[in-house]
């Protein structure tokens, strides 16, 4: 476990510094959406159900475009971290929800809108205002128990602009978080 953490750490460090540096690339290919979100859940069930937490994908989402040219690997690791974070910020007995919509399309590019929202912790406004910057964790009795290097979601924000999009957050302690 130790080994494993370890090279997880590295690993953030290193892809950190590469966004950072802007020696990442953004590969493409065809990819159908659903299909990448059913295998995500698949990975985030196990750790919800340890927990307790019930995780609501919105089945009835309607795919308008479930076909998109798009970079698989880092569309599952920004929910990945988005997800994580829910998960471990979440104690037993709560909820994630998942709604997903496509708000445009336009000259063949598609924009679909994700809000994922968690009955957790929550986070202070101040620490919101730093919530993207590398090696950032907000501080509280539970927080401290977590492991982690606060680079998740920096990591999380720098694909997301390498992607194109945006992402903001809404928090308040002891109600929760969503993430859009």
């Amino acid at each position: 476990k130790a080994a494993n953490h370890l090279l997880s750490l590295i690993n953030d460090v290193l892809q950190m510094s590469k966004l950072e540096d802007g020696r990442e690339e953004l590969s493409s290919e065809l990819v159908c959406l659903p299909d990448v979100f059913y295998n995500m859940k698949a990975i985030i069930d196990g750790s919800a159900l340890d927990k307790g937490i019930s995780v609501d994908f919105s089945e009835d989402s309607i795919w308008v475009h479930p076909y998109v040219i798009t970079n698989p690997l880092y569309l599952r690791q920004i929910f990945l971290n988005i997800y994580g974070n829910s998960i471990k910020f979440t104690n037993f007995g709560g909820k994630i929800s998942t709604k997903q919509e496509c708000i445009e399309e336009k000259d063949n590019v598609i924009t679909y809108r994700w809000i994922i929202s968690d009955t957790g912790i929550g986070m202070s406004k101040e620490f919101l205002k730093h919530i993207f910057e590398p090696f950032t964790r907000g501080e509280s009795s539970m927080t401290n128990k977590l492991q982690g290097t606060g680079l998740g979601m920096a990591i999380t924000k720098n694909i997301v602009d390498l992607m194109g999009g945006t992402i903001t957050v809404n928090s308040e302690v002891g109600k929760g978080s969503e993430f859009i």
